[in-house]
């Protein structure tokens, strides 16, 4: 039974990060964050007869005190009690905690694709579609439950405390639960939303906000007009402009990104992620002596960022500055420890310069299978002279 849980946990890490696929690095340099292992309890049960039927009626017990914390959480939400629905849901979590279980009547209203799993066992195929099942089901409850006791905290102004059940969200993501994780967020979050009574408070905002976060992170298409809408409860937090900035950046609206860079730069001017992504849009849209202005700041802001040496890096090749070039690229690369972006962008300001020699190296290092297409370039905010360069890399055959 040991050699069959192992070889479950293996094939259901294999599944779920193929499954997950290749999403592309919307943001250059991202953290990953792994699940952690307690969040698998797959046990093979070791009771005696008597004692399984004590422990069938004890887990009932359990289930059954579950649903009822969470209905009643739904049920005070909905009565415009906020605090008293985060003390139903952390309740709810301190039940799931004592004993991991799945909540019936929550999974009723949320969908998670089948499994269909088999793994060798004693040299014969076994399907374990059940038992992967069961786990996802374990694990969906209490990804929900902490999504749940994080908005309701944060409708209850209890930001600190919202902030550690988001970061207990966020930590669920990984090799283990990254599809399943991205799949449950934007169901989660319509049916909290169903119950919730909308206002023009703050702490609606902040919770607007909680929940447009979660929804960027799962790359779902409500999460813009969510964070607009809680720009409206928060026209002060300079944090929404921002998050609104980076979405756009990520999607190639520059001149979109700029206005809501310079909205968010107006309420708080020290922001070195903001004047980043402020540097990019206006390097997208041509205006180069601006985009180095807000890149300079950013990096006498915090000067350990990577981010405005590409920039930076950029306009120096497309002023024919390349000794400029080859000076801020090898900074970046040296900052980001050689991420394949920045070493792309030193690649290419050694091809300007005419080293290159040095430039292939560099590809080789960064691209295994052979230098990136133009898409992949274009993505990555390449324009102008410093595309130029990478396409006689690329047309070398190299």
């Amino acid at each position: 039974m040991k050699r069959l849980y192992f070889c479950l946990l293996i094939i259901t890490s294999v599944t779920l990060l193929v499954a997950a696929g290749a999403t592309g690095v919307k943001r250059i340099i991202r953290t990953v964050q792994v699940a952690r292992p307690e969040s698998a309890p797959l046990q093979s049960s070791r009771f005696e007869p008597s004692e399984k039927a004590t422990a069938k009626n004890t887990a009932a017990d359990s289930d059954s005190n579950l649903d009822q914390e969470i209905q009643a959480g739904f049920s005070t939400l909905k009565n415009k009690d906020p605090q008293a629905a985060q003390k139903h849901f952390e309740e709810a979590v301190k039940i799931f905690d004592g004993k991991p279980s799945t909540s019936h009547w929550l999974l009723a209203k949320l969908s998670l694709s089948p499994s269909n799993s088999v793994v060798t066992v004693n040299g014969k195929p076994k399907n374990v579609s059940e038992q992967v099942d069961g786990y996802r089901q374990v694990m969906g409850t209490q990804q929900a439950l902490y999504e749940f006791a994080a908005f309701s905290l944060q409708l209850s102004g209890d930001d600190r405390k919202a902030a550690t059940y988001f970061d207990k969200v966020d930590q669920m993501r990984g090799v283990m639960w990254g599809k399943s994780w991205i799949e449950l967020v934007p169901q989660i979050h319509r049916l909290f939303f169903s119950y919730v009574i909308p206002d023009d408070s703050e702490r609606f905002g902040r919770y607007l906000l909680l929940a447009g976060r979660l929804l960027l992170d799962a790359e779902d298409s409500g999460a813009l007009a969510l964070i607009r809408q809680a720009k409206h409860n928060l026209p002060k937090d300079a944090t929404v402009p921002a998050l609104i900035a980076s979405y756009l950046i990520v999607n190639h609206d520059p001149g979109g990104a700029k206005s809501e860079a310079q909205a968010s730069l107006a309420l708080d001017p020290n922001q070195p992620s903001v004047l980043i992504d402020l540097a990019t849009a206006e390097w997208m849209l041509g205006e180069l002596g601006l985009a180095t202005s807000a890149a300079r700041k950013a990096t006498e802001l915090n000067p350990g960022l990577p981010g405005p040496h590409a920039t930076l890096a950029f306009a120096a090749l497309e002023t024919g500055d390349n000794s400029l070039a080859l000076s801020e690229a090898e900074l970046g690369n040296k900052l980001s420890n050689g991420h394949q972006f920045f070493k792309t962008i030193l690649a290419v300001s050694f091809v300007a310069s005419g080293n290159k020699q040095r430039a292939e190296q560099l590809m080789a290092e960064a691209w295994d299978g052979g230098p990136p297409d133009e898409r992949q370039l274009v993505a990555w905010f390449f324009r102008g002279k410093p595309l130029e360069y990478a396409r006689r890399f690329m047309k070398s055959g190299r």
